[in-house]
């Protein structure tokens, strides 16, 4: 995002410190401005009073359903944590905290991205829909043609 947005003033949140410091070194690397906060989800934006006035959420969470977890294939399995994997018991327990909190922080006519896994995009959808926060909900693929990414904007 950063080296399409150059002007951007980019926020990473990830829960793991671990994850964040690989971020950190890839960002380095890449000569990308990026501020990173150790949190969850929303909860270090909120200290910095972030709320209204973010242009944009893209979001990776967990969405694998727990009991897939466990049957995942071992390159997934042993390279993730399961922190970074496990969504709860259909998937969707992190994708409906940010539904529900991401409003907040957007600003009108903002963008909302969230990766999902194959079958979870009408519920996702859905979910989108009865909040009642956000217009232009699309689906999108990814380049295997699975239903990977949904994407909205705030009213």
């Amino acid at each position: 995002l950063a080296q399409h947005f150059p002007h951007a003033q980019i926020y990473a949140v990830d829960v793991s410190e671990f994850a964040l410091e690989i971020a950190k070194i890839n960002a380095h690397n890449n000569h990308q401005q990026v501020k990173f906060h150790h949190g969850s989800w929303f909860e270090p934006l909120a200290k910095l009073n972030l709320q209204n006035k973010l242009v944009g959420v893209v979001s990776n969470p967990p969405y694998i359903p727990s009991d897939e977890v466990l049957n995942l294939q071992p390159e997934v399995a042993k390279h993730e944590p399961k922190l970074a994997l496990d969504g709860g018991i259909d998937g969707l327990d992190e994708i409906r905290e940010l539904v529900k909190v991401a409003p907040a922080f957007l600003i009108s006519g903002g963008f909302w991205i969230v990766e999902m896994m194959t079958g979870q995009a009408k519920i996702v959808r859905s979910l989108l829909q009865t909040n009642g926060k956000y217009k232009n909900i699309q689906i999108h693929l990814d380049y295997s043609g699975i239903e990977r990414f949904v994407s909205a904007q705030i009213n």
